[in-house]
């Protein structure tokens, strides 16, 4: 028990630096700044082009209508994923670039510890860049529709879509961190961090008696869609409408990274750190 309490406490300060290093940089800043502004640009788009005038062609009387339509506006043009991606691989092999990964793995500390707590340290920020992320499409939506006839239920959605959004978006980011593990250089890590979410897009090609759809990690890309209203009832093809249950998404979407991630864990316990 004692020797576990000490790996514990070492993982904890080992995930806390790599948080702090992170939160240091301008880079990160700089993603979190852009978030309110990226976010306005699409609802400005929607509310000021799309849904001027008498081109308004859906109904949009609260927040509780405006968020799924401003999400799924913003969500389908993968500029928020490619970012957060990229900003997870570009911080996993940052320090394999320039040699400190060699210095950090010569402390009273493993390669499991060290790569896990790297890995923390970035899901931490993921978690607010996600958070903050949804947190504009709420904020834009109220501005432009209000909050009127928000109840206990209707705030309750909002709680499940936030938790389901921001689990997927870590999920998606842990994915391209594992990957990047497996390369020694930024840009190396960042092209194969996007290769792997890629590679999962395609196999939604695979027929479905090859893989069961319920195992394919992006058929629930748009999954926390389906905690809002539906724009667009009569259309059974929605991203709006859910083919998949909540147990299946719990299921798939946090095991998908856990299993890449114990591939990477192996291959960084033999991996030649000399650089």
């Amino acid at each position: 028990m004692r020797r576990l309490g000490l790996a514990g406490a070492s993982l904890g300060r080992q995930a806390a630096a790599e948080f702090r290093k992170i939160a240091a940089a301008r880079a990160t800043l700089a993603f979190l700044l852009a978030l309110p502004v990226g976010t306005y640009l699409v609802a400005f788009e929607l509310y000021h082009v799309e849904w001027a005038g008498d081109r308004m062609a859906v109904r949009v009387p609260d927040v509780m209508h405006a968020i799924p339509l401003l999400f799924f506006a913003s969500w389908k043009t993968l500029l928020f994923q490619a970012a957060l991606v990229s900003f997870a691989a570009f911080w996993t092999t940052l320090d394999s670039q320039y040699g400190m990964i060699r210095v950090a793995c010569t402390q009273p500390v493993s390669r499991v510890t060290y790569l896990v707590g790297k890995w923390l340290g970035i899901g931490g920020h993921v978690v607010i860049l996600s958070a903050v992320y949804v947190l504009c499409q709420g904020l834009w939506g109220a501005l432009y529709s209000g909050l009127g006839g928000m109840g206990l239920p209707q705030w309750t959605a909002l709680a499940r879509f936030a938790i389901e959004a921001i689990v997927l978006s870590l999920a998606l980011a842990w994915i391209g961190m594992a990957a990047a593990s497996f390369r020694r250089t930024v840009g190396s890590g960042i092209v194969i961090a996007v290769m792997g979410v890629v590679v999962l897009a395609l196999m939604m090609m695979i027929p479905f008696d090859v893989v069961p759809p319920r195992f394919v990690f992006m058929r629930y890309f748009f999954f926390p869609l389906g905690e809002l209203p539906n724009p667009w009832p009569g259309h059974p093809d929605s991203p709006f409408v859910r083919a998949r249950t909540v147990t299946e998404f719990w299921a798939i979407v946090p095991s998908t990274p856990l299993v890449l991630s114990l591939a990477a864990l192996l291959h960084f316990r033999r991996r030649d750190i000399t650089e």
